[in-house]
């Protein structure tokens, strides 16, 4: 069922359809209107309509922070990269998210911050927008993150300690952070697996150290060797 009314000079046509959320526009003309009725019709016949979408993109995050986020081994990265893009465009709306938009917000934060920050941020955000798509049945046409490059955010740490900077750290370092660095700095391990490691995860008779909770998902075993 279409309907067309005339509100203001303006004409406000909508569309039901059982099974469908009912969806409406506002146009100048009345030709335009009905042109509208019958692309929408057509769509819905094929099965192709998708409505509108009015969430923002503050409103999607909201919701990706409570859902998902806490599931997530980097959570509280991620919780601060998503409340960080909610202040940033929080307020627009997911139909008016374009990679046109997305490219001119890049390029903004590019001149305060690193690719590598930049590119985290769309992920971010990606991600939010892949799992509105696919687990909440979201109805946006494609995700325009997908769409905008992030350039150099790919460039990985390739400076390696200098002749005696070791012995500087350790110097400087409390005695339970000099045990963190050497660990470190011979079984070039994360941060995070070091601090969970527990005495139950050590074999001392082997000299190895159980990895279970990594950040690939993937145990793995160390063989730790002692420095002469």
């Amino acid at each position: 069922m279409s309907s067309i009314r005339k509100r203001n000079g303006r004409y406000q046509a909508q569309v039901r359809r059982r099974g469908y959320s009912p969806t409406s526009r506002t146009f100048t003309n009345l030709a335009t209107a009905n042109k509208w009725i019958k692309s929408v019709e057509v769509d819905l016949e094929r099965g192709d309509f998708l409505p509108r979408v009015a969430m923002t993109v503050n409103e999607l995050l909201l919701r990706y922070e409570a859902e998902e986020v806490p599931k997530q081994k980097g959570a509280r990265h991620e919780f601060w990269r998503s409340s960080f893009l909610r202040k940033q465009i929080g307020h627009i709306h997911l139909r008016d998210l374009t990679p046109a938009f997305l490219a001119t917000h890049r390029d903004r934060r590019l001149k305060t911050v690193k690719a590598s920050t930049v590119s985290r941020e769309f992920t971010t955000l990606s991600t939010a927008i892949n799992t509105a798509i696919v687990e909440w049945a979201i109805p946006l046409p494609n995700n325009p993150v997908s769409k905008v490059r992030v350039r150099n955010a790919d460039i990985r740490r390739d400076r390696r300690l200098g002749a005696g900077e070791e012995g500087l750290m350790l110097k400087h370092a409390q005695p339970m952070l000099q045990r963190v660095i050497v660990l470190a700095l011979e079984t070039a391990m994360r941060r995070g697996e070091i601090l969970k490691i527990k005495r139950s995860d050590i074999n001392f008779s082997t000299q190895t150290l159980y990895i279970g909770d990594t950040k690939t998902d993937t145990p793995r075993t160390i063989h730790c060797l002692r420095r002469p």
